[in-house]
């Protein structure tokens, strides 16, 4: 094994290690039996960005990227199926519709890179750029929670 190998096994591992960022809130969640006053974003959002890179690693194909988003896919969904299957009566509406847009978007995304890109190298770029600000917008969804907590 060459060190560009390793270092690609090192981040993998890395970068699966820090899809647990969710675990605090899912145990929260689970530890009250509710997703009161817990934002759905982040969760929404990490499912997406990690769906976004699980394409870009079909369509290049990247066996590192490959790994890393089926495992992060998986762990989202269950971050996301847990925020829903604890979310009150009174708000599985809004639930609801969060799960159908994320579903949808992602179908949309899906479709577009598979059925309409013009070439592989097209639906590579689109989901690179996709993929960056996804990611940005996953890490930085926290700080929404903050903004209303300060209520700035």
């Amino acid at each position: 094994m060459n060190g560009t190998e390793f270092f690609g096994y090192f981040v993998t591992l890395v970068t699966i290690v820090s899809f647990s960022n969710g675990v605090p809130l899912c145990r929260q969640i689970y530890k009250q039996r509710s997703s009161r006053g817990i934002a759905y974003f982040p969760l929404v959002s990490g499912c997406f960005s990690t769906f976004v890179w699980l394409q870009y690693g079909l369509v290049k194909p990247d066996h590192n990227v490959l790994v890393v988003n089926v495992i992060g896919v998986v762990i989202q969904l269950f971050y996301v199926l847990l925020y829903y299957f604890f979310t009150e009566t009174r708000r599985l509406g809004e639930a609801t519709g969060m799960i159908f847009g994320l579903a949808l978007f992602m179908a949309f995304v899906a479709g577009y890179v598979h059925f309409v890109s013009f070439s592989t190298a097209h639906a590579a770029t689109v989901l690179g750029k996709l993929g960056s600000l996804s990611t940005l917008l996953f890490y930085s969804a926290p700080l929404l929670s903050i903004s209303e907590a300060v209520h700035l």
